[in-house]
Order: C-alpha cells, then sequence, then structure tokens
C-alpha cells in the first residue's frame, strides 16, 4: 500500500524510519544482537501527537511487538489517518533488523570507483579526510593554537598558509584542558591577525571518558552537521584505567569516535624520556596502528612576541612522508609579558632557518641548511655537519639526479632552489 511506505536512513548508530503519510518517525537506538533477537531502544514520534512511546524492545519477540501495538491502539485508535497498528509495529521491527545485518555485510572493494581522488585530505597535509591525525609534542609547543587555527581553516576563514577546504567544513572542539573563555579569546586573536571578522566555532568542555557519551556527542555532531573534531587532549579524553590495560581507554575512544563519520585532530603529549628527535606519543602502540596522519610538534622562542613551530611527519603514518612543516606565530598584547591577546599571527616558515630545530633535521635537510648560505664542498659539508665524505657525497649525487643540486666547475656543490624542501 502506498501509505504503508516507509523511508529508512542512519542517524550516526541510530536507525530512522519514517512514514511520510502517517507523519510518523520511529527511532531505534543502541541496537545489539543477543542470543534472543534485536534490541534496542525504540521511540516512536508523530508530527502533532509528540512523543507517543519510547521503551526498551526486542524487536524478535511476537509477543513484545504485540504489547506495543496495544498500546498504541488504545492510546489512538485507528481511523482515518491512523494506520494499523499492528502492521506498523511488525514493518517496523523487519525493516530495523534487515537494515541493522545488512550494515555490517561483505561488500566489494577495489573496482575503480574506490580509488580516491584528491579530495583524501580535508586540509593538507595535517588533516587526512575522515581519519584519525594525531600531533603531539610537550606543554607549551603551541598545540592548542594550531587547532583553533585549524578549527578556523577548516571553516573557510584563511588564517593559516595553508589552503582552505572546498567546501568549508564545521567543527567542533572538545576541551578538557582549557576553557570556553581562552579558546574565545584565541580564535579573536587569530581572526584579528587575519583581518577577517570573528568567527565562532562549536565548542564543548568536557569532562571524563568521551566514550562514556558518545551517543550524546554523535547526535550533536549529525545535528550539527560538523565535519571536523578536535579532542584536547587525547589522554584526559580516554578516562580512567582504574588499573585495567592501559590501551582499553584509547580504544574506546577511538571505537567512538569511528562511528561519528568526521575528520578528527587528536592533540597529545610524548612520551616519557625519550630523545629528541625520537618522540612517541605517549601510552599505547596503539595509537601509531590507529592514527593515520601523525606529526610531532616542537617549538623555539626568538622572544615573547614570536613563536616558531616545527612539525615532522612520524615514519609510523600510513601516508607518504612530508617534509617538515614551519610555523612562526607573531603575538600582539595589550602589555608585557602577559597582557591580552590582541591579534595573533600565523606565517609559513623553513624549519632549516630555526637553530633550534637542527637536532630534528633528516641528513639531506641538513646539508641543504648548509647550501643555502652558500656553495659548498664535500669535505667542507662532512666537517661541517660530522658525516662522512662517503655519506654526503651519495645524498648530493641522488639529489643531483632529482634536480635539486648542481655540481659546479669549481668543485663546489650548490642548491638550484635554495628555498625548496625536500623529503
Amino acid at each position: 500500500m502506498a501509505d504503508g511506505r516507509w523511508q529508512t536512513s542512519w542517524d550516526g548508530q541510530d536507525l530512522v524510519l519514517e512514514w511520510p503519510h502517517w507523519e510518523l518517525t520511529a527511532r531505534l537506538s543502541r541496537l545489539h544482537e543477543r542470543p534472543d533477537g534485536l534490541h534496542g531502544e525504540l521511540a516512536l514520534h508523530h508530527k502533532r501527537a509528540g512523543q507517543i512511546f519510547w521503551g526498551a524492545v526486542n524487536l524478535s519477540s511476537a509477543w513484545v511487538r504485540g504489547r506495543i501495538a496495544s498500546k498504541l491502539r488504545q492510546d489512538i485508535p485507528p481511523g482515518d489517518g491512523v494506520p494499523n497498528w499492528t502492521r506498523v509495529v511488525d514493518s517496523l521491527a523487519w525493516e530495523a533488523t534487515a537494515a541493522f545485518r545488512a550494515a555490517g555485510a561483505t561488500v566489494l572493494v577495489g573496482t575503480p570507483d574506490d580509488i580516491p581522488e584528491e579530495t583524501s585530505y580535508l586540509l593538507p597535509p595535517l588533516l587526512m579526510r575522515g581519519e584519525l591525525n594525531l600531533v603531539f609534542g610537550p606543554p607549551g609547543v603551541g598545540k592548542s593554537y594550531l587547532a583553533a587555527a585549524l578549527a578556523l581553516q577548516v571553516e573557510g576563514v584563511s588564517v593559516l598558509p595553508l589552503p582552505l577546504p572546498r567546501p568549508p567544513g564545521r567543527t567542533l572542539y572538545l576541551d578538557w584542558e582549557w576553557s570556553g573563555a581562552e579558546l574565545g579569546v584565541r580564535l579573536q586573536a587569530l581572526c584579528r591577525g587575519a583581518g577577517t571578522p570573528a568567527h565562532p566555532i562549536r565548542y564543548r568542555r568536557m569532562a571524563g571518558a568521551l566514550a562514556d557519551c558518545a551517543e550524546t556527542l554523535r547526535r550533536e555532531i549529525q545535528q550539527g552537521r560538523v565535519t571536523f573534531l578536535i579532542v584536547d587532549s587525547i589522554q584526559m579524553a580516554c578516562g580512567e584505567s582504574d588499573g585495567a590495560d592501559p590501551a582499553g581507554g584509547f580504544l574506546r575512544l577511538a571505537g567512538a569516535i569511528r562511528t561519528f563519520g568526521t575528520t578528527t585532530l587528536l592533540l597529545d603529549h610524548p612520551a616519557k624520556g625519550a630523545e629528541p628527535g625520537r618522540e612517541t606519543p605517549y601510552g599505547t602502540r596503539y595509537k601509531l596502528a590507529l592514527c593515520r596522519n601523525i606529526w610531532s610538534m616542537r617549538k623555539s622562542h626568538d622572544d615573547q612576541r614570536q613563536l616558531h613551530i616545527g612539525l615532522w611527519h612520524d615514519k609510523n603514518s600510513n601516508t607518504p612522508p612530508h617534509p617538515p612543516l614551519g610555523l612562526r606565530l607573531e603575538f600582539d598584547r595589550e602589555s608585557w609579558p602577559a597582557g591580552r591577546l590582541r591579534s595573533l599571527r600565523v606565517h609559513h616558515e623553513d624549519v632549516r632557518d630555526v637553530e633550534e630545530f637542527a637536532s630534528m633535521l633528516g641528513t639531506w635537510d641538513r646539508i641543504s641548511r648548509e647550501l643555502i648560505r652558500g656553495p659548498m664542498t664535500v669535505r667542507e659539508l662532512a666537517e661541517a655537519l660530522d658525516l662522512s665524505d662517503g655519506v654526503v657525497r651519495a645524498r648530493l649525487n641522488e639529489k643531483r639526479r632529482a634536480g635539486k643540486v648542481t655540481h659546479l666547475p669549481d668543485g663546489r656543490w650548490g642548491l638550484l632552489d635554495q628555498r625548496e624542501e625536500t623529503p
């Protein structure tokens, strides 16, 4: 019958069925299989009558379905404009069970249509679309400043020397460490520094484990059409381990976020005791396995008015290695050193120009940093960098074949593009 047709959709992990003719909507939450059938929470809403049923149900039980239909007949007797409640409840249970079981069905992948285009990044190179992206560094390195700038950039406000996403997205900032007032000051300062009007973003102050309020967050994300989620910071978002496996909290967090359907930025701290340049995220190695795009962050201060930030692509990322990314933050305050922040500007910077980042540079970056000052011989480079002549010569010959350096007639080597950062 035409008036009995329904429409089915997923809202996060909630299954929604709609009967337009009857102005009726059913929402099924917490769906899960048990030996005796499919269980969940059912909410029935009528456009004019409001919510007409809510409760825990076993959809596979004919007795339970009969009790629901009986209650609905008592409250809203069938008639003109009122459906046959037994038929509606049975149809709902059948369709919900089929949709739930199909959601985990095996499908074929690898067809030409599956090959991703140049949309794998929401904001290259820092944010892979739809994935867990992780930035880690010690306290005070500027992670929250970077997160605030990325929140604005994703929403189409150009505050970073990075491309704007097309189309712009919507951000939700989940904060365990700061406050909305502090984030608001930074957002306004970034907008003033970029010469754009103030732009608010969605913010939620958090306490406890993210996974414990996943359903509430999922609903907010769906209703707000959020595409970019920031978790500041990850250890607090995992919650207390209570002496159990410390990996458990992160696995619960990652599992919950996967149901959100967002691009996610996780902010984290490094493990204790690691040598500079060999840091890893704090805690479980599952972070390295489940986060596809990982960046290590360092800082350097010229003075209180400038902060140099260096980002190095972690070798554990499941993406091709990207050259280091350098940013310079310029602060303008009402008074120094601790006056209110008025504006904040972010500039691109070559990490090779920052002396404190030298220990983080790879062999080629160290060589090119020397050659920026002028042509040098193999021996001069080897002595300056404490490397063997053979290592320096091999890297120079490799880069000559790639068109990055040239061997001059006097025996010295020079850069062909002095400002190019090479992986």
